[in-house]
């Protein structure tokens, strides 16, 4: 596994604050500021720390995808 990524189905939702640390500095995703009909995203690489803050408001869903790579396979 070398990285995450999230992605945050429409819906109206307050809170739930992605935070993602690496090496020191800190970035905040916030989903719920997305249009209600868009898809918002977010992937970190797997060193990276991160936080999922608590919805205050709402329901969200999420689709999460741990990204791998096959790096002894052969393609035919």
């Amino acid at each position: 596994m070398f990285g995450t990524l999230v992605l945050t189905l429409p819906s109206v939702h307050g809170g739930g604050e992605l935070v993602i640390r690496h090496a020191g500095p800190e970035v905040k995703v916030e989903t719920s500021k997305a249009e209600i009909s868009e898809i918002s995203f977010a992937a970190f690489y797997a060193d990276c720390e991160h936080e999922v803050r608590p919805i205050t408001q709402g329901n969200r869903v999420c689709l999460i995808y741990n990204l791998i790579a096959n790096r002894g396979s052969k393609r035919q």
